[in-house]
């Protein structure tokens, strides 16, 4: 296995235990009765689209927070700290 394809999966393997699994959002979900938003981008959570829940509770849609944690480590709302690479 070449070193690249290596470092990305160890790096997979790490947001998994971190993040946890995404979840498709269902039309009986909370976030679709209560109308909420996500804090990153402020569209309400619509059916059928990827949340992810990360280790201090909060809730984003997938791509926002994923995008997210590409500049930033820290939870948009409580700034914990999640580790998300092994460099």
């Amino acid at each position: 296995m070449n070193k690249y394809l290596y470092e990305r999966r160890i790096v997979n393997e790490v947001r998994r235990c971190y993040f946890g699994k995404y979840h498709k959002i269902k039309k009986d979900d909370l976030l679709i009765t209560n109308q909420d938003q996500c804090i990153i981008c402020l569209e309400e959570y619509k059916v059928g689209l990827y949340k992810r829940k990360l280790m201090c509770g909060h809730i984003f849609h997938k791509k926002c927070v994923d995008r997210w944690f590409k500049k930033d480590e820290r939870c948009p709302i409580c700034r914990e700290y999640h580790q998300i690479s092994l460099s």
